[in-house]
């Protein structure tokens, strides 16, 4: 059985080695929290993008300072990457409850949802950044850099080139964290050569639900014709990437995909280790293996 690996953002200058090492330990600890022999045999690939995308995004951005990104969205307040990067943090910032929230000193107090009156999006990212309960998720990093992958069409071709280089023609599982959900769906929907019988789309900790992220999809959306079996989706409410389940409401497709609410404890309720070592990802990818021995 072959298993894709995507990884989102903020690996950049990380050891892609070990990196796909942490990935297989959480998914050994699901096997061991669902009482599963982790089957045998298995082969991993990782797709390592994290210094590409900052160098490409780096690049974009000193080459084309107040240039404007290419947005498929004609709304005039969605013409730049700050606007659009702002628009996302609305959306992930809206059902935010700040009566709570510790600020600095030198921060303004923060006591009611009506401070989006008072105070650009972009301030009160950086004002939440760092605080206890988003730990090292970075608000503003994460929105920029989601932002030029979905509007620069070069970032966009080279992170999903990567990726797809590293689907073959039996690849069973692609598993895929964060902004790399995003890539993953749109690998699996570029009508290029994929997987003959892709098996199981798990994605976790995704921002696909987000208004703001899918109105950059090709439309509308779909289900991966490549993906002849199940899309399972393990989301956080307290994920501030992952608000929404990807339900009809929120990502309307046919096959409907399958979300889970689980808890992730990590203290931004977005960490890879924690969606990927709950059980239950473990059992869809057991019975899969299951399945293929009896075959």
């Amino acid at each position: 059985m072959r298993i894709l690996m995507v990884h989102g953002i903020n690996q950049e200058n990380k050891d892609p080695e070990e990196l796909k090492q942490t990935w297989i330990k959480a998914l050994k600890l699901g096997f061991e929290k669902a009482k599963l022999d982790f089957p045998e045999g298995l082969t991993f690939d990782f797709p390592y993008y994290g210094d590409l995308l900052l160098k490409l995004q780096s690049n974009y951005e000193a080459a084309n300072k107040g240039a404007e990104y290419n947005l498929k969205s004609t709304s005039p307040d969605t013409d730049t990457v700050l606007s659009l990067q702002e628009k996302i943090l609305e959306e992930m910032l809206k059902d935010t409850d700040f009566t709570n929230l510790e600020l600095e000193p030198e921060q303004p107090a923060i006591k009611e949802k009506a401070i989006y009156n008072h105070m650009p999006f972009l301030a009160l990212a950086r004002a939440l950044d760092g605080k206890r309960y988003l730990g090292n998720l970075s608000l503003v990093i994460f929105t920029s850099v989601v932002a030029a992958y979905l509007s620069v069409n070069l970032i966009r071709h080279k992170v999903d080139q990567k990726v797809h280089s590293h689907i073959f023609d039996d690849t069973d599982v692609v598993i895929a964290h964060s902004l790399g959900s995003v890539v993953a769906y749109n690998v699996l929907n570029a009508g290029k050569k994929g997987p003959v019988n892709l098996k199981l789309f798990v994605t976790l900790g995704s921002p696909l639900g987000l208004m703001r992220v899918k109105a950059q999809l090709e439309t509308p959306v779909k289900f991966p014709p490549c993906l002849s079996g199940k899309w399972i989706n393990l989301y956080d409410p307290k994920d501030m990437v992952s608000l929404y389940p990807l339900d009809a409401e929120n990502f309307n497709v046919n096959p409907e995909i399958d979300n889970f609410k689980m808890e992730n404890n990590s203290n931004n309720h977005h960490d890879i280790s924690e969606y990927l070592s709950d059980p239950l990802v473990a059992s869809y990818i057991n019975k899969l293996y299951v399945d293929r021995k009896k075959s």
